[in-house]
């Protein structure tokens, strides 16, 4: 993907389609006519332009990372970055705010957010009209996060020069500056392979320490490998007061908490909680799913240390 972003900024860069889509029309002395009329195509150096990363996830970091290497001016937003992210991420990439304080600053615009539902059409009319005049957008997220109908306002009044996209639809195809590619974002021998690779690496690291990454439904959660005495793993309705009752019924248990990890995504929460002592999973989930706290409790798993 991170190459994929970077290929796509270099070919709105220097109208690399339009190039070639006018080369192969060509017939009879194709040199003297590519010298006569390549001036039409001329386009410019990515060296000390910005780019704006919407989205530090591992790709936004990456792409960020590397759009610096090639000498661009890097600045991104994301109010959910991660610390190990932001370890990644190089100290002279610039953080905003804001993602309004961002798109005013931009040449390049790059999309590296999921589509949720406050992600939905992110990218709007109302953004757009903070943008610079002439910005190229690209969009390898999802095709939701931007207004269709708003981007295709904003291409045809010029104010974005080209958008890249992975998602190609329909009203997309017929407009010049817009460059569609047919979803290729995972589409190499080496990332399925690698994505085979992760979905085991983090089923197992699920079923040995109880941790969730990159989950559809549930929340990122995560304590590391577990080296406590036991961990308890608590899926719960993402309610009020659910954790306080949580950590007050442990506590009744005489169960003392070493560490603990939680995390929410939309109805659901989970917990992670190591403990000093061994735990009775049997027990505990009849504490748990009673107390009170039945309506809320949804799955109760300990993991004990093995010595």
């Amino acid at each position: 993907m991170k190459e994929l972003v970077l290929t796509g900024i270099l070919m709105a860069a220097r109208n690399l389609t339009s190039a070639i889509a006018w080369t192969k029309t060509l017939t009879g002395d194709v040199s003297k006519t590519v010298e006569k009329n390549k001036s039409k195509f001329a386009g410019h150096e990515i060296k000390g332009k910005v780019l704006g990363v919407i989205g530090l996830g591992a790709i936004g970091v990456m792409v960020a990372n590397a759009a610096e290497s090639l000498g661009m001016e890097v600045i991104g937003y994301d109010p959910y970055l991660s610390l190990q992210n932001a370890h990644q991420l190089s100290r002279t990439v610039k953080l905003c705010e804001s993602l309004d304080t961002l798109l005013p600053q931009c040449d390049y615009i790059t999309i590296h957010v999921p589509f949720m539902e406050n992600t939905k059409e992110l990218i709007n009319e109302k953004r757009f009209s903070l943008m610079k005049d002439g910005v190229c957008l690209l969009n390898f997220s999802r095709d939701q996060i931007v207004s269709e109908a708003d981007v295709i306002k904003a291409l045809n009044e010029g104010k974005v020069r080209t958008y890249v996209t992975d998602f190609p639809s329909e009203n997309f195809l017929c407009i010049d500056n817009a460059i569609c590619i047919p979803h290729l974002g995972a589409s190499t021998e080496e990332s399925e392979e690698n994505c085979a690779v992760m979905a085991v690496d983090q089923l197992m690291d699920y079923l040995e320490n109880g941790n969730i990454t990159n989950s559809v439904n549930f929340p990122n959660c995560s304590l590391g490998v577990c080296t406590a005495a036991a961990r308890i793993c608590v899926l719960n309705k993402n309610i009020p007061a659910m954790l306080g009752k949580i950590t007050g019924l442990l506590a009744d248990m005489n169960i003392n908490i070493a560490d603990m990890n939680n995390r929410s995504k939309g109805e659901l929460a989970y917990t992670l909680i190591d403990v000093d002592s061994p735990v009775d999973e049997a027990e505990l989930r009849k504490a748990l799913t009673s107390n009170g706290l039945a309506d809320g409790i949804i799955a109760v798993r300990v993991l004990q240390r093995v010595l």
